[in-house]
């Protein structure tokens, strides 16, 4: 525990040395937000309808804010191209003489750099969230805000371990770009990153119940916004636990099988 954060110690000094780039990319990211409102709001208005698949307008705007918490969360840029390149480059080496293995190395510094993320941006969610109180339903039952909390952790949890398993197809695939392309593409559409999943046409939502995808940007929205049964909720969060554990135990055993097979050219 004492190396992990070491490793996040290092992590928060990377981070702050570059605090006005940091900062900045941290409130401009609300401007996709107001795009999307927009077009919700011609969507609403050519179709002349109050209420599409069960979404109100204010829950479009409402839900499209979640997802940008959400992806707050799980979002991994970088980590499959800095993992490809450690192994590509024969970088890996250092990793497996210093204490902590690759792995526990990227999650340590992932969680770091979330944590600041988080709170820079806790201050503009906040404002934004106060601007668009009107588009929410209500405030959630504390059981409910729980299962919200818990299930942007295992968000982060599965997103991490998805683009892990993308860098580390390197020790069988040298470039790895392709691969993530098509993934980063994949996961946009599968997550509800786009559109909420229930606007998918009725024969492909349940393949897409089926993947983790959801779990990182519809699930936590939908959650928050009373459109999972309550029912449902403890099933999920438990599905969603299981995807996690299990990305995790696939991630580390590709990792030992492809350290098996790691030459150390180029380090």
């Amino acid at each position: 525990m004492k190396k992990a954060l070491a490793y996040m110690r290092l992590a928060f000094s990377d981070r702050l040395a570059y605090r006005g780039h940091f900062l900045a990319g941290s409130v401009l990211r609300f401007v996709s937000l107001i795009v999307v409102i927009y077009l919700w709001t011609a969507v609403f208005e050519a179709s002349g309808r109050t209420m599409i698949s069960g979404f109100r307008y204010g829950d479009m705007v409402a839900y499209a804010f979640l997802v940008m918490v959400s992806r707050s969360f799980a979002s991994m840029p970088g980590l499959a191209t800095t993992v490809a390149a450690e192994i590509r480059e024969g970088t890996l080496s250092r990793f497996l003489v210093k204490p902590l293995g690759l792995l526990p190395t990227q999650l340590s510094l992932r969680f770091a750099h979330k944590a600041i993320f988080l709170a820079s941006a806790l201050v503009p969610f906040g404002v934004v969230a106060f601007f668009l109180r009107w588009a929410f339903p209500g405030w959630p039952g504390p059981g409910v805000l729980g299962a919200w909390i818990l299930s942007l952790g295992l968000a982060f949890w599965i997103d991490f371990c998805l683009h892990f398993i993308l860098g580390i197809l390197a020790f069988w695939f040298l470039e790895v770009t392709s691969f993530l392309f098509i993934a980063m593409m994949i996961e946009y559409f599968c997550s509800g990153h786009m559109i909420p999943l229930d606007l998918l046409p009725a024969w492909l939502v349940p393949w897409l119940q089926i993947l983790p995808y959801k779990y990182t940007a519809y699930f936590p929205a939908a959650l928050f916004l009373g459109k999972i049964p309550a029912e449902e909720v403890p099933f999920e969060l438990a599905r969603e636990a299981l995807w996690a554990a299990g990305l995790f135990a696939a991630a580390w055993f590709l990792l030992k099988r492809g350290e098996g097979r790691y030459s150390a050219y180029g380090g």
